[in-house]
C-alpha cells in the first residue's frame, strides 16, 4: 500500500536543449520546485500585486508585460544555480551563478529562448515528482 503523504515534489536539474535540435547544450540549471516555498512566495507576491491594481482600477485587463514580468519573477525564485559541462560557454565564459546575471540573460530579447525554456520547465508539474 502506498502512503500518499510521502508523495512530494522535489527540486530538479535541467539542461539547456537546442531549440531546434532538441540537443543538451551542457548548461544545466537547478530548479526548485513549483510548490516550493520560494516559488509559491513569488506567485503571491504578483497576484498580491493584480489584485491590488484590480481594486484600484475596475475593468482593468491583465498586460503580456504583467504576464512577462510574473514568469520572469517565478523563474528568479525557481533557480538555484547552474552549472557548465564540458566546453559548453554563454557568451564565450562559463559564468558564475547570481540573480542578476539570470536577470541580464532571461530579460535580453536575443536571448527569449532560453527564458521560455525555463518557464516551460518550471510548468511541467510532473518531472518534479520523478526521481
Amino acid at each position: 500500500m502506498t502512503d500518499i503523504s510521502t508523495i512530494e515534489a522535489k527540486d530538479r536539474e535541467v539542461e539547456l536543449r537546442h531549440p531546434a535540435t532538441d540537443e543538451g547544450l551542457g548548461w544545466i540549471f537547478y530548479l526548485r520546485s513549483p510548490y516550493s516555498e520560494e516559488v509559491r512566495k513569488a506567485d503571491r507576491q504578483w497576484q498580491n500585486k493584480r489584485l491590488a491594481q484590480m481594486g484600484r482600477r475596475k475593468g482593468q485587463s491583465l498586460t503580456v508585460e504583467s504576464l512577462d514580468a510574473a514568469a520572469e519573477a517565478k523563474i528568479e525564485a525557481a533557480m538555484s544555480g547552474w552549472k557548465f559541462e564540458g566546453d559548453a560557454t554563454f557568451e564565450g565564459e562559463q559564468p558564475e551563478f547570481s540573480l542578476s546575471k539570470l536577470r541580464e540573460i532571461i530579460r535580453n530579447p536575443k536571448h527569449r529562448w532560453i527564458r521560455d525554456f525555463l518557464d516551460t520547465e518550471l510548468g511541467d508539474y510532473d518531472s518534479f515528482f520523478n526521481s
